[in-house]
């Protein structure tokens, strides 16, 4: 938590309301720094302030239960909705009735990051979401570049959150993010290096509220391609993420690339004799492939082979060397000291190869 008060401009001027969730105490905490003025709402408050909410309220917060809503959402700027608040969420339905801006953290993260960026550019960052298998796909993805000598900073939807990140001190080449669709949902300003849509699943019970459930979740899920500037990695055995990609506005040289668990196309990832191989991030793609690792290096087995390509993809666009796919899989299925927001650099330097990225690649097969 902060201890002292940043006055910013943007956003000192701003009632902004922050629905009390794990992900969304680091906003409140921020736009107090910065000089807004804060309403926390509480889900179910009781009688007595937890701790949170008396560190909150010492911070400089207003702590109210979510059924005050009503009386304070005329003063409301923005409203930053806990994780679980779903569109039927009775403070949501307020504010969007009263047409005050609703953001997600991630979004609040996004913002805060590159307004403070300075005279160092804020890294860019690689976006995957998807129903299944995110973590996953981010902790692959940061090690491949971690083992490219890439200082690449991996955050999953479970593991730490954004906004934490997007203001500690630690300087990143790189950051693999991985979002829900409803973060997206509240999310207007990100824009990426790369982005990946792992599946299109049935809408849960967040959309609940939509009018069109099905396409609300698969028009959030498509947010993240928008304005991509290198690659929009989509799942070709899941027809509705090409449509996401092929209906995306992009930024102009954008490439669509597909991954595959059978044999790979032109401009795939994919699997050929048990070996994952690329034919998307080399020159001679069209009448070959390069190896990248044995099926049998991916942590998990087969039902994490579409994961792992993914995340191969999401590496080699940023320039990853082929060999370190493979030395990033290995580091993850060991027994060093991963997880899935591991981005401490002295965990980093701890399993960073001499190899810069940038390196030769190894032999296509």
């Amino acid at each position: 938590m902060t201890s002292h008060v940043r006055v910013t401009p943007a956003w000192s001027s701003l009632r902004v309301a922050v629905g009390l969730g794990r992900t969304t105490v680091g906003v409140a905490d921020a736009l107090i720094e910065r000089g807004a003025s804060v309403d926390v709402l509480v889900d179910g408050a009781g009688a007595d302030m937890t701790e949170q909410e008396r560190l909150l309220t010492i911070l400089g917060a207003y702590v109210s239960p979510v059924s005050s809503a009503q009386d304070l959402v005329g003063d409301w700027d923005l409203l930053v909705p806990a994780a679980a608040w779903g569109l039927d969420h009775p403070a949501v339905r307020t504010a969007l009735a009263c047409s005050t801006t609703v953001v997600s953290d991630v979004e609040v993260a996004w913002r805060l990051q590159h307004e403070e960026a300075g005279a160092c550019p804020a890294p860019p960052w690689l976006l995957v979401t998807g129903d299944d298998d995110v973590d996953a796909t981010v902790r692959m993805a940061q090690a491949m570049l971690v083992q490219s000598g890439v200082q690449a900073c991996g955050l999953s939807p479970t593991g730490r959150p954004v906004i934490e990140a997007a203001l500690d001190d630690t300087t990143y080449e790189c950051w693999v993010v991985g979002v829900s669709p409803a973060q997206l949902h509240w999310a207007s300003s990100i824009r990426t290096h790369s982005a990946v849509v792992l599946n299109c699943g049935e809408p849960g019970r967040w959309y609940e509220g939509a009018d069109d459930p099905v396409r609300c979740h698969g028009d959030d899920l498509a947010t993240v391609y928008h304005q991509v500037s290198h690659s929009c990695v989509y799942n070709v055995e899941d027809s509705a993420t090409e449509r996401m990609v092929e209906e995306a506005d992009v930024v102009e040289g954008a490439r669509a690339i597909g991954f595959t668990t059978g044999m790979p196309a032109v401009s795939m990832m994919g699997v050929v004799d048990e070996i994952l191989v690329d034919r998307a991030f080399i020159p001679q793609r069209r009448d070959s492939a390069q190896e990248l690792a044995a099926a049998a290096d991916v942590p998990g087995g087969a039902a994490m082979i579409a994961p792992a390509l993914a995340a191969a993809a999401l590496a080699r666009s940023f320039g990853a060397p082929a060999r370190s796919v493979r030395d990033g899989l290995v580091a993850v299925g060991s027994d060093q000291t991963w997880r899935s927001t591991t981005d401490d650099p002295e965990v980093q330097a701890d399993i960073r190869p001499a190899a810069r990225r940038g390196a030769p690649d190894d032999n296509h097969a």
